[in-house]
C-alpha cells in the first residue's frame, strides 16, 4: 500500500533531521580531530617533559670547582606544546619555597641541583646538575730568610726570600703548590698585568734569591687543591755595589814641573751610585762626610781622597795627589828681610760639652792668635781644611768627627798652624727630658748567673730566681710576672738618671745564720750584670748610697714612691746579721727571715742621649 500525503511528508522530515544530525556530528569529530579535543572535554594522557640545566654565572678553575658564587639557571626546557604555560623552578628539594627559576649558591660545598618543570595539562619533567663550591682563598706571607741588612733597608749582599706562612683558610682543601719570583709587568700600558699564576708552574720553590742590585717586587704564589690561586709580596731593595767617584782641581795653577806654588782647593768632578744613590760625600786626607772640598797646603806630595757613601752603606773613594814645593810657603810672598817672627794659634771650642771631646749639638770653633818680634797678625783662616779666609770663627751642626784647621800669618809673613778634633752627638740629654716614674727603653743584655735568668731585651723582665727557707719554699709573688717596661727613672741628681728595674724584682731570702753583708756582697756581683759601657756608669742591687741618701731606718727617699709595690733596696745593719730593706714607700723593715723582692738600680752616665721621642710602649729611645 502507498503511504498517503501526510505519512511521506513525515517520513522525508525525519530523514533530514537524521541526515542534518549525522553531518553535525560529522563535522564536530572533524573539528575535534583537527584541533585535538578540547579544553572541556575528556582529560588526555599526561606526557614526560624535558629539560637541562646550566651555570649561568661563576668562575670555574681547573679542577671543575667553582672559586666564587655561583648561579645555576635553564640551559633549556622540553615542551608538550607551546600553547601550554611552563612553571619551571630550581632547588634541591621539589616543594621548597626558595626555588626560583635560577638558583643562587653562596658557600663552599658540594651541590645537587634539580629543575622541576610543568606545564598546565599537568605533564612534567626534572632534571639535575652537580655543583662543586670552593670560596676559601689561600693566602700566604714572605719573609727575608738571609741577607745583609745595611742602611735605609737597603741590603748589601744577595737576599733569600722565602714563605713565612701559607694557608689555604680551608678545612677541606690543602696548599697544593707554591712558588716565588720577580714580579712581571706587562710593558704595554694598554694590556693587563701579566704574572706566573696566569701560567702553569714546572715545580714547587719555597725560596727565591735576589741578585739584581735594584728595587725588587718578589711575588709569592699559593695554589690548593681546587685551584684557586693567592698571592703576596715582599719588596727587596739590595744594593752591593761601591759608589765611585772623580777629584778635581778647583782653584789652583800648576807651574811646567806640575807643582802648585799656589793653595788648590780639590773638589768632586762627579759622584755616582747606580743604585741606591749618593747619601753623603766629603774631601780631606782623613776619612770625612761633612766637607766637599779641601785646600792643600802642605808641602811635597798630599794624597787627597774623595769619600762618597750610597743609601745602603756602601763606601767608595777617589784620589788625587797634589804636589807642592817642599821650599814653598802657603803665601808665596817672602818674610820681610831680617825680621824673625814665630806666629802661632789656636782654637776654643764652645758648645754643650759631654766629655772626651763630644759635643751636644751646635759647635763653634773659635780662631785665637799671636805672634812675636813686634809683628803683627794681618791674615787668618779657620775651617776643615788650612786656608787663609779672613775667617776667626766656624760653626758646626751635623753629627760627626771634625777635625778644624786654623792657620794665620804675621806681618813679617811667617805662618803659623794649629788644629782641632772633636766629635757631635745628635739627641737629647736624658736628664732633660725623662721625668721621676718614665720608662725608658734601656738593655743592658741577659744576666744568667746558673741560678736564673733574666733579660731585659725588649723591655720585658723574665724568670726570677728563688730561696728555700727552714720551713717552706719562698718564692717572688706571681703578680709581677710581667710589665710594660724593663726600667723606670727613681730619681734625677747632679746630671745622672738613676733607674730602677720595673719589672718581676728578684727573690732574695735572708736568714740569721747567713751574714747580711754577705748577702748584699753576693747580690752586688751579680747586679753587674746590668752596666753597659755605652751608658751605665754603675749598678747595684742593694746599695742606698747610690741615690745619695742613707740607708737608716725610718729615712724616707724622696721621689722612690712611684716606682712599684715591691721593695727595691737594702742594707747591712747593726751586727751584720740584720738586712733593712727600703720600700717603695719610704717605709724601712727587717729582711730577716723573710723574702722580699730586690729591684736592680743603676745610675747612667750624665752624658746618656735620647732621641727626644718615646717608642710605641711610652718608653724614651736612648741612643749611643
Amino acid at each position: 500500500m502507498y503511504d498517503n500525503e501526510e505519512e511521506i511528508k513525515r517520513k522525508r522530515r525525519n530523514l533530514l533531521i537524521t541526515i542534518g544530525v549525522v553531518i553535525v556530528v560529522i563535522i564536530l569529530l572533524l573539528i575535534l580531530i583537527v584541533s585535538g579535543g578540547s579544553k572541556g572535554g575528556d582529560t588526555p594522557t599526561e606526557k614526560k617533559m624535558g629539560c637541562e640545566l646550566e651555570v649561568t654565572e661563576g668562575t670555574q678553575g681547573p679542577n671543575g670547582v667553582y672559586t666564587t658564587q655561583v648561579t645555576v639557571g635553564f640551559k633549556n626546557i622540553d615542551k608538550v606544546s607551546d600553547k601550554y604555560q611552563v612553571d619551571a623552578k630550581i632547588g634541591t628539594t621539589e616543594n621548597n619555597p626558595r626555588n626560583k627559576e635560577t638558583y643562587t649558591i653562596t658557600k663552599s660545598g658540594t651541590y645537587q641541583l634539580n629543575g622541576y618543570v610543568k606545564d598546565e595539562r599537568g605533564n612534567s619533567g626534572t632534571c639535575s646538575i652537580e655543583v662543586k663550591v670552593s670560596l676559601s682563598e689561600p693566602s700566604c706571607e714572605l719573609e727575608i730568610k738571609s741577607g745583609t741588612l745595611g742602611s735605609e733597608e737597603w741590603y748589601t749582599t744577595d737576599v733569600e726570600v722565602g714563605f713565612k706562612t701559607m694557608s689555604s683558610n680551608s678545612e677541606e682543601v690543602k696548599i697544593e703548590k707554591y712558588y716565588l719570583e720577580e714580579e712581571i709587568v706587562s710593558l704595554d700600558d694598554e694590556e693587563e698585568e701579566v704574572t706566573r699564576a696566569d701560567r702553569p708552574t714546572a715545580q714547587t720553590s719555597e725560596t727565591y734569591k735576589v741578585t739584581k742590585n735594584q728595587i725588587t717586587n718578589v711575588k709569592g704564589y699559593v695554589i690548593d687543591t681546587n685551584g684557586v690561586i693567592g698571592t703576596c709580596k715582599i719588596t727587596v731593595k739590595k744594593d752591593s755595589q761601591a759608589p765611585t767617584c772623580k777629584l778635581k782641581v778647583e782653584s789652583g795653577t800648576p807651574n811646567d814641573k806640575g807643582l802648585y806654588t799656589d793653595t788648590p782647593v780639590i773638589g768632586f768632578a762627579e759622584y755616582k751610585d747606580e743604585t741606591s744613590d749618593i747619601a753623603e760625600k766629603g774631601i780631606g786626607i782623613e776619612k770625612n762626610y761633612t766637607e766637599e772640598t779641601y785646600a792643600v797646603t802642605a808641602e811635597g806630595t798630599t794624597k787627597v781622597v774623595g769619600y762618597v757613601k750610597d743609601k745602603a752603606g756602601n763606601e767608595g773613594t777617589c784620589t788625587l795627589e797634589i804636589k807642592r814645593p817642599k821650599t814653598s810657603t802657603p803665601d808665596p810672598q817672602p818674610p820681610t828681610p831680617g825680621k824673625t817672627s814665630y806666629p802661632t794659634c789656636s782654637i776654643t771650642l764652645s758648645g754643650k760639652g759631654m766629655g772626651s771631646g763630644v759635643y751636644l749639638g751646635n759647635v763653634t770653633a773659635t780662631l785665637k792668635s799671636s805672634t812675636t818680634n813686634g809683628a803683627s797678625i794681618s791674615q787668618t783662616g779657620i775651617g776643615t781644611s788650612q786656608a787663609i779666609n779672613g775667617k776667626t770663627s766656624y760653626a758646626v751642626s751635623k753629627a760627626g768627627s771634625y777635625t778644624i784647621y786654623g792657620m794665620v800669618k804675621d806681618s813679617y809673613g811667617n805662618v803659623g798652624y794649629c788644629s782641632k778634633k772633636f766629635s757631635i752627638k745628635s739627641g737629647y740629654l736624658l736628664y732633660d727630658k725623662a721625668n721621676v716614674g718614665d720608662y725608658v727603653d734601656y738593655n743592658a743584655g741577659v744576666w744568667n748567673d746558673g741560678n736564673g735568668s733574666i733579660s731585659t731585651a725588649d723591655e720585658t723582665f723574665s724568670g726570677y730566681t728563688s730561696g728555700t727557707s727552714k720551713n717552706n719554699g719562698v718564692k717572688c709573688s706571681s703578680n709581677d710576672s710581667g710589665v710594660k717596661h724593663g726600667w723606670v727613672v727613681m730619681s734625677k741628681s747632679n746630671g745622672k738618671v738613676i733607674l730602677v728595674h720595673a719589672g718581676t724584682p728578684e727573690c732574695f731570702y735572708h736568714s740569721n745564720n747567713v751574714a747580711a753583708s754577705t748577702a748584699i756582697s753576693k747580690m752586688n756581683q751579680r747586679a753587674q750584670g746590668y752596666i753597659n759601657s755605652n751608658y751605665a756608669e754603675s749598678a747595684s742591687a742593694l746599695s742606698c748610697s747610690i741615690a745619695g741618701v742613707n740607708c737608716t731606718k725610718g729615712t724616707y727617699m724622696t721621689g722612690f714612691h712611684v716606682t712599684g709595690t715591691h721593695y727595691y733596696l737594702a742594707t747591712a745593719s747593726g751586727n751584720g746579721n740584720v738586712l733593712w730593706g727600703i720600700a717603695y714607700d719610704g717605709r724601712t723593715t727587717e729582711f730577716s727571715r723573710r723574702a722580699y723582692g730586690i729591684r736592680p738600680v743603676i745610675v747612667l752616665k750624665s752624658s746618656v742621649l735620647t732621641t727626644g721621642s718615646k717608642n710605641s710602649r711610652g718608653a724614651w729611645v736612648l741612643t749611643k
